[in-house]
Formats: C-alpha cells, structure tokens, sequence
C-alpha cells in the first residue's frame, strides 16, 4: 500500500505503530474493562476481500481498504450497492456484537458520491444512517469525491503551519530551524 502512494519508509513505520496499537476499554458499573485490542475486533472487515459478491470503493480497491480508523472515529467504505453496503454492515454488526461497541448513530452518516438517488434512499434504509454533505473534514483534512481545491486545504495548513512554529521555537536547535527551513523552501527531505 505504501509504495503505491510513495510514501517514505519511515512515515509509514511511526503511521502503523498508531493505527496497529489502538485499543478500547468498555465502562461497567463505572469499572472499565480489560483493553480490548481494535486491530482484532476490525479486522473482520478486511476479509470482506475473500467475499465474491463484495465490491470495494473504487478509490480503495487497488489497496483492499475497507476502513480507516483512529482513536474512536471509524470510516468505513465500500462501493454504492446494496450488496456490497450489506457484506459491510453485517461485518461491522459482528463486530458490535462482539465488542458491545456501537456506532452513535446521531453523530454518524453516509457518504454518497455518484450513486443515484433511489439506491442512496435504498442504502439509508439498510444502515439507518442518515445523509452526510460532501466536503467533510475527517482529522482536520477535507475529504471529497473530487479533488479539494487549495482554498479548502487552507485551515489544516494554517494550523499545521503555526504548530510547526510553535515547535520551532521551543524544540528545535539552530541547525535543525535551518534543515526545517531548507525542507520547506527547497522540499529536502531528510528520511
């Protein structure tokens, strides 16, 4: 998957040591429970891949993603049909009914792109979810069925931007403001 994306070896090393050690604790009795390890509860839906009928989101397929998650938000895709929409839910019913972890149907919704209207009515009918406006923004960063212009990338650049001087100034010697300022003028990398 890295490769397909260029993205640097060591990027991807601290990425998957975040996303492999997410972990859940459910509240009893005001007690919380053992830590229940996420990568093992979710990963029931990677294995929608040995489904025939189950078809990924285009713009997952190459990559056999079916969802993304961190801390507690989960984005889960497949294609638009009823099929496909079904083999997912009922992978991520599994593992509810497993975890006792539900989705808050109130703070959660569908994203269309490109389905026709009566199989979106259709979708939200079998999920019970209702219909979420495209652009959203997941993590700070705009996410859309069409490329996002810069315009909209301006607040995660903004606040990534004032984050980096902020570390700047408290953390980084001389030498390392001059590598920071040679990687962003000159886009060095030093991986």
């Amino acid at each position: 998957m890295s490769e397909e994306l260029h993205f640097p070896p060591k990027f991807v090393r601290c990425v998957m040591e975040y996303v492999s050690t997410v972990n859940y604790s459910i509240v009893i009795n005001g007690e919380p429970t053992k830590l229940l390890d996420a990568a093992r509860g979710l990963r029931n839906l990677s294995e929608l891949r040995d489904e025939k009928q189950f078809k990924y989101h285009p713009k997952c397929s190459k990559m056999n993603i079916t969802h993304l998650s961190f801390e507690d938000d989960l984005l889960i895709f497949a294609k638009g049909d009823l099929t496909s929409v079904g083999l997912l839910h009922r992978k991520f019913g599994n593992f509810t009914d497993a975890s006792g972890l539900q989705a808050n149907k109130s703070k959660s919704a569908i994203y269309f792109g490109g389905v026709p209207d009566p199989l979106k009515y259709d979708i939200q009918q079998l999920l019970g979810y209702g219909q979420g406006e495209l652009p959203f923004s997941y993590l700070g960063i705009p996410l859309a069925t069409r490329k996002v212009k810069m315009v909209e990338w301006k607040p995660s650049i903004s606040k990534t931007t004032a984050r980096v001087a902020s570390w700047v100034a408290k953390k980084l010697s001389y030498a390392g403001r001059v590598q920071l300022v040679k990687s962003v003028l000159f886009g060095v990398q030093s991986y």
